[in-house]
């Protein structure tokens, strides 16, 4: 091998490392908010003043930052919708709960004022790291593009949408489903908090009794 060989062997080295470098500085250092968002349970806590009954919505959201810089989750939302297209709803957050202390006042029947720790307000996601809230969510009253109607059996999606500080543009998170129907709906209407793992329940179908996962 000539010089001029070792030459353009050792330029191209070099190129590569200082793009390792530059890549690794991005990834660990410089790369901007982008979080994503998962969670499981979702309970439905009815409210029945004067016959009329309101639904709040109990969520345990965990917020992961894939950046390396961090940012404020500015806002989130849940958009209802039925499938036959009828009811579209839009809930607002309202407080941040201990859900440990949730569960515990639901199972005795106690009121769950105790399990409040704070209003909602924006939260700080730190880079490469994970935040994990509950939240209490109710319905946004007033809003003319989601007025609020009489609960009715449908299967419902509902949307996780949110606003962070890097974009301050709406994000539909994730999309979970939920039967209002049956034992669940009529739960509900009994004033019963339900609690329900529909979002789990798809993927473990494909799990069967003869089939070897890999």
């Amino acid at each position: 091998m000539n010089a001029q060989s070792i030459s353009i062997v050792s330029l191209a080295f070099s190129l590569i490392n200082l793009f390792l470098v530059a890549y690794l500085a991005w990834v660990n250092y410089l790369s901007p908010m982008n979080v994503r968002l998962s969670t499981s349970v979702l309970t439905l806590r009815p409210l029945i003043e004067n016959e009329s009954m309101q639904l709040h919505a109990v969520l345990t959201i965990l917020l992961c930052n894939e950046g390396a810089r961090g940012g404020f989750v500015e806002d989130i939302a849940l958009r209802f919708r039925s499938e036959d297209g009828v009811t579209n709803w839009l809930y607002q957050p309202f407080y941040f709960i201990d859900y440990g202390e949730f569960l515990r006042i639901q199972l005795s029947h106690k009121r769950d004022v105790e399990a409040i720790k704070t209003q909602f307000h924006p939260i700080w996601v730190p880079g490469k790291q994970t935040v994990t809230e509950t939240i209490i969510f109710g319905p946004e009253v007033g809003n003319p593009d989601f007025p609020l109607g009489k609960l009715s059996p449908a299967k419902f999606y509902i949307d996780i949408i949110t606003r962070d500080s890097a974009s301050f543009d709406w994000k539909i998170q994730k999309t979970i489903s939920y039967n209002l129907k049956g034992r669940t709906l009529e739960s509900l209407v009994k004033g019963t908090t339900t609690f329900d793992l529909t979002d789990l329940g798809e993927p473990r179908k494909k799990i069967k009794p003869d089939r070897i996962l890999k």
